[in-house]
């Protein structure tokens, strides 16, 4: 599921913009018909395209995506002068380039939800984009990143905001109907990688800062969708354990709830994670055991 568009549409309407989820996964080959109709009825100030993944990831497919994701944006923009704004996990691993290839003004590398924010209330005053951190910027046929170090110290996610988790709501990422049609539901407990692997983009794609949301947060956000009838939840961080002791403490809060009473929602989850080899106790084998860890 794209929790981050959830995250991102949670970010925008803390901030007062009225936000839309137009999900092309499940229009299929009407995914051309499904954007011409939402923009004969929608004037966004903004469009935020979102870049997954730039091909399979699989050796022996070697498919690569980025001619379908432009088929996509070069479609939006036939049908709306709003600008765009481009980013995503696959984004990141070339935002140069891509910007470039897509010819769109602008872009981020990395978490989004800051930025985002901050060019829509730009672009909403008609005042500078180019005091916003982290933007970056296509003009002239030159691309550049906004680099104010002023505010490169302050925190990228909000650990008290619990995301909106909808399903079967209309313009909104339906979390339900991934996991009907086979997808795992997700949860995001921290964010970024403090790591150096060589082989991998997830400092690119996540930052190189680790964030930890607090732990009664996201065991929230967990219950959310356990009510939606979302069972298999499995995180979206770079490793779960990065923070040993953070990660502990969620298993605690998820054990405690399965616990507290009867009959609890807690029960009925299937937890799926990735660990790093180290730090791995034995203490946090049983946690995961006892929290449902599949």
């Amino acid at each position: 599921t794209p929790i981050a568009l959830d995250v991102l549409t949670t970010h925008l309407e803390k901030e007062h913009f009225n936000v839309d989820v137009l999900d092309l996964t499940f229009t299929g080959d009407l995914w051309k018909e499904a954007v011409k109709n939402y923009f004969a009825f929608h004037t966004p100030i903004l469009v935020g395209v979102t870049i997954r993944n730039t091909d399979t990831v699989v050796p022996q497919d070697q498919r690569v995506f980025i001619e379908d994701h432009k088929e996509i944006i070069d479609e939006i923009q036939k049908n709306t002068n709003a600008p765009i704004i481009a980013g995503g996990a696959g984004f990141s691993s070339m935002p140069y380039a891509m910007v470039k290839y897509f010819d769109v003004p602008f872009a981020v590398k990395g978490p989004g939800e800051m930025v985002l924010c901050k060019l829509a209330f730009a672009l909403q005053s008609n005042s500078s984009v180019k005091e916003i951190d982290g933007l970056i910027v296509h003009e002239d046929n030159s691309v550049f990143r906004i680099e104010n170090s002023s505010e490169k110290q302050k925190a990228i996610i909000d650990p008290q905001l619990i995301y909106t988790r909808n399903s079967h709501k209309p313009n909104r990422v339906d979390n339900f109907a991934y996991y009907e049609k086979g997808g795992l539901g997700n949860i995001l407990t921290n964010n970024g990688c403090n790591r150096a692997c060589a082989h991998c983009s997830e400092p690119d794609a996540k930052g190189q800062k680790l964030y930890r949301r607090n732990a009664s947060v996201v065991v929230d956000e967990i219950e959310l969708l356990l009510h939606q009838r979302v069972y298999d939840i499995h995180t979206t961080d770079s490793e779960f354990n990065l923070d040993i002791v953070h990660s502990k403490k969620i298993l605690k809060e998820i054990i405690f709830r399965k616990h507290k009473t009867a009959g609890s929602i807690f029960e009925k989850l299937n937890l799926w994670l990735y660990c790093q080899p180290l730090p791995f106790d034995e203490e946090l084998a049983d946690l995961l055991a006892e929290a449902g860890c599949k």
